[in-house]
């Protein structure tokens, strides 16, 4: 079960699981966002993840997918702790914590 700051993603119309992909030799990220596709660099710094400017299509979709992407690129726009347990990914930062699995 994807989460967004505690919102659950399941079966919310117009919006599908986010994903990032990272490039570790490129330093580049990539992915959807829930509506849209984004991509922009990452590095490492202080033991986090930490993702430059992102640019994103700009695609629309009805509420609540367009709130929820929004949550997703506030995340990702700070840095981020990551943690996996039990075949989820987290990443944890000022803004929330998003869970992928």
């Amino acid at each position: 079960m994807t989460t967004i700051a505690g919102a659950t993603v399941a079966g919310v119309e117009g919006f599908t699981a986010p994903t990032i992909q990272l490039a570790a030799k490129e330093s580049r990220v990539s992915g959807t966002s829930g509506v849209n596709r984004y991509g922009g660099s990452y590095a490492s710094v202080d033991g986090k993840l930490v993702f430059g400017q992102l640019f994103s299509t700009m695609m629309a979709a009805p509420e609540p997918a367009m709130a929820l992407e929004q949550r997703f690129l506030a995340i990702m726009g700070t840095p981020l702790a990551v943690t996996a347990s039990g075949g989820a990914l987290t990443l944890s930062g000022d803004k929330g914590a998003l869970t992928l699995h």
